[in-house]
């Protein structure tokens, strides 16, 4: 029992690591291409956003074909604690409400600490939740196609390309 807990926990942590720094690995590139194009901090926001949905999304139909469990699909849930426990400790001016803080509004129009919450507590919760629903998307739309690239990729435990 213990055993299996751990290789959850092991999976779980593992899919949080995945979404949270595997998005940034993928997003550099893109980043540094529209670095080029606007250096405005509305196009840094937008570009967040899009990315981050984007790629933790593949990301996670990506990882979700081959590392199949329960955890990428209730990774959701960590995002939702991150974005709960981010809104409870924000310290936030009577001229500041939260959702332009957090959605990345504030940091737009303004740069200065309100960057602080979009970064650290926005963009976690952005690609934890998309990767999780990637995941979930990839099992419950594509099962078939799912359990086809499972029998193509994985036979006798390594890797067939025939």
């Amino acid at each position: 029992m213990r055993a299996r807990v751990a290789v959850h926990s092991i999976g779980f942590l593992g899919n949080i690591m995945m979404a949270w720094l595997g998005v940034t690995i993928l997003e550099i590139p893109f980043s540094l291409l529209l670095k080029l194009i606007d250096r405005s901090p509305t196009v840094d926001v937008v570009r967040e956003w899009i990315l981050s949905v984007l790629f933790a999304a593949v990301l996670g139909m990506l990882v979700g074909t081959g590392w199949r469990g329960p955890s990428a699909r209730y990774l959701w849930i960590a995002g939702i604690l991150v974005l709960l426990i981010g809104i409870a400790v924000t310290p936030l001016n009577a001229k500041e409400r939260y959702w332009t803080v957090l959605s990345g509004v504030e940091c737009a129009l303004h740069r200065g600490a309100s960057c602080i919450q979009f970064w650290s507590i926005t963009v976690p919760f952005i690609r934890i939740v998309s990767y999780s629903l990637g995941s979930a998307l990839i099992e419950k739309c594509w099962p078939d196609e799912l359990a086809k690239v499972q029998a193509v990729v994985l036979r006798d435990g390594h890797l067939d390309c025939e």
